[in-house]
């Protein structure tokens, strides 16, 4: 069962950051493109929960000059590594979602910080995209 507080107080934040690198890249007249910004935030959120000493990550943080703009509307699924997971990857990324979901994306990180780097950086994608959901959901793009 999902904890309203936990996830709530996570979406503001992350649409507090997201209305900050917004109003950067439109006054650099630069056109957003939301899931991008909404995984830049979420990767940021995440780079503040992680130690140092953690292991590397494979995505990149995105800044507001090297943010994709487009003026295009989205594909509905784009083909990505994850479609081709083993059914226990999968199954593991989809606990750490409902993990952060119910208990906040500090005790997911925590819990996958052992984990191979492709499952953390599954993980990050996946949460990513349940946290663009969760952002529609609240009307907070």
């Amino acid at each position: 069962m999902e904890n309203p507080s936990v996830l709530e107080a996570e979406i503001a934040e992350l649409s507090r950051k997201i209305a900050e690198k917004r109003k950067t890249l439109e006054g650099q007249n630069n056109i957003v493109d939301e899931k991008e910004l909404v995984k830049s935030a979420v990767q940021e959120k995440i780079g503040e929960l992680t130690p140092t000493t953690s292991a590397p990550q494979t995505t990149s943080t995105v800044t507001p000059t090297s943010l994709p703009t487009t003026n295009l509307p989205a594909p509905t699924h784009k083909p990505s590594y994850l479609d081709s997971l083993e059914p226990s990857a999968v199954q593991r990324i989809n606990d750490l979602v409902q993990l952060a979901v119910d208990h906040g994306l500090k005790k997911a990180l925590a819990d996958v910080a052992g984990d191979e780097p492709f499952l953390i950086d599954a993980f990050h994608d996946a949460i990513a995209d349940r946290y663009y959901e969760e952002l529609i959901r609240h009307n907070s793009l």
